[in-house]
């Protein structure tokens, strides 16, 4: 859930809202078992959710806080289409305060990362310790002096 908690915290960050205003959680969560091995390590499974964010009582236009969900995502979930995760939802009730609640609903797509190692969040696959990690793909673009993509 590791999207949903920095697209929480990039809409505290923006300053229109206190903590106090903004909740998210989860719903219909679904795994799946993958397997894959990479040179550093393994993604045991992939996973998808549906992500909720309630902002209650915000007196800031709809406009600015779409733009900065729409934002982070094209940014931190450039491949939403492809995965055909489809378009966040929105609803609100507007107060006679010239304030609203709003609700934002949006799937997304995580496949966790481990590597070889013990401590916190350690799982065994196949006699082997394994911690969560990040991964990144390095693409190498020499090869003992010989260019690859040329």
């Amino acid at each position: 859930m590791r999207q949903l908690i920095s697209l929480t915290d990039h809409l505290i960050k923006a300053g229109f809202c206190s903590p106090e205003q903004i909740d998210s959680w989860t719903e219909n969560g679904e795994f799946e078992l993958n397997g894959e091995t990479t040179a550093t390590g393994i993604y045991p499974f992939d996973y998808t959710y549906q992500g909720i964010i309630i902002l209650q009582e915000v007196s800031v236009d709809l406009n600015y806080i779409l733009g900065l969900v729409s934002c982070w995502l094209l940014e931190h979930d450039p491949e939403r289409e492809r995965l055909e995760l489809g378009n966040p939802s929105f609803s609100g009730d507007p107060f006679d305060d010239g304030t609203s609640d709003l609700e934002i609903r949006l799937k997304f797509y995580e496949k966790p990362h481990y590597s070889p190692g013990s401590g916190e969040g350690a799982i065994l696959i196949n006699s082997i310790s394994y911690i969560p990690s990040e991964y990144s793909e390095d693409v190498a673009e020499e090869l003992e002096g010989v260019l690859v993509n040329d």
